[in-house]
């Protein structure tokens, strides 16, 4: 699977993704041969958005800088982890932004647009957002190199997968170095975990009740010594309310989220384990922006419970899946 876009953005669901772009005009037809060349011409005639989707876009491209400007001063706090933390929250920001233009990525895909964004290639096309933003007053040193990359990859990316060269730029970005750096920095450890916490937390602003303080705290247990306390409470747990109070507490902690659901159902019988499953519906299936992570992680334990589930959790959770395979063509593209 390249890339999906959903259907509000495309038209038909049912046309390829490639055939869309390629009457929509490619980078050719723009007259472009780089990013920065798409940057130029989508600078020239704005893509058509809404006020509302305008200001939420906004919203998480502003979030996420302020999230990374302050993980970049943490960053002490979590030895080895400087590697990917900064390209990990700016992912989840790609996936966010994508999320609210109709795209459907997977974090190796969202991890190699950040890195195809900040390569050389590009380095001019991010210097330009960056001087943009940057004061000339002597402001600048009121925020971060970190806050104004982050700024500038979240407008590219913000242009780039709403003027609809979402399938070219990823295409682009796969054939560069880039997709080699980011399949060496993604990895099946914090940095799938952390990239829970950031695009769930930028996807669904609206309904967040946290401040990018708090979700740098919650990132940095991940790294702690108490993320492998709350697993050993997992493979501890003799009751089942034990660990569906811990999936209920620590929804947004993926790896301990999928420990509990997988001893649960294994080690329970199905009225006594899916405790949890109107919560997981909601949170990790249902939710407005949702990853293809959390859908893996809560898929199991979904069709375990799915008699379990009240009736209008059962309905969403049909609605959702049905949209998704419509959009995706099945997972085909």
């Amino acid at each position: 699977m390249v890339i999906a876009v959903s259907s509000g953005t495309v038209g038909s669901p049912t046309m390829p993704a490639e055939q869309h772009f390629a009457q929509a005009g490619s980078m050719d037809d723009l007259g472009a041969t780089s990013v920065s060349d798409v940057s130029k011409a989508n600078n020239g005639e704005k893509c058509a958005t809404n006020s509302g989707k305008r200001a939420r876009l906004s919203k998480i491209v502003h979030t996420a800088s302020g999230l990374a400007a302050l993980a970049d001063g943490g960053l002490a706090q979590i030895p080895g982890a400087g590697t990917f933390v900064i390209p990990t929250i700016q992912a989840g920001m790609v996936f966010a932004i994508g999320s609210t233009h109709g795209c459907h990525l997977t974090r190796s895909h969202a991890m190699t647009l950040v890195t195809y964004f900040a390569s050389d290639h590009v380095k001019k096309a991010l210097f330009k957002e960056m001087i943009g933003y940057i004061p000339f007053a002597g402001n600048a040193l009121k925020a971060t190199a970190t806050f104004f990359m982050t700024e500038g990859i979240g407008n590219v990316a913000d242009r780039m997968l709403a003027c609809q060269g979402a399938a070219e730029l990823l295409k682009e970005a796969m054939k560069s170095s880039a997709y080699r750096e980011a399949d060496g920095l993604s990895v099946d450890g914090g940095d799938r975990g952390l990239f829970h916490i950031v695009s769930d937390y930028l996807g669904n602003l609206d309904l967040a009740s946290l401040d990018p303080k708090e979700v740098w705290q919650r990132s940095l247990q991940l790294f702690s010594p108490s993320q492998e306390n709350l697993l050993v409470k997992v493979r501890n747990a003799t009751q089942s309310s034990e660990l569906v109070q811990l999936v209920t507490k620590y929804v947004w902690n993926l790896e301990v989220v999928e420990a509990s659901l997988t001893t649960l159902v294994d080690r329970f019988e199905v009225s006594d384990s899916c405790g949890a499953a109107n919560l997981v519906a909601s949170r990790l299936w249902n939710a407005p922006s949702v990853s293809v992570d959390s859908r893996e992680t809560a898929a199991p334990y979904l069709l375990h419970c799915a008699d379990y589930m009240d009736k209008n959790t059962q309905m969403n959770c049909l609605e959702g899946t049905s949209l998704l395979l419509l959009n995706t063509r099945g997972g085909t593209r």
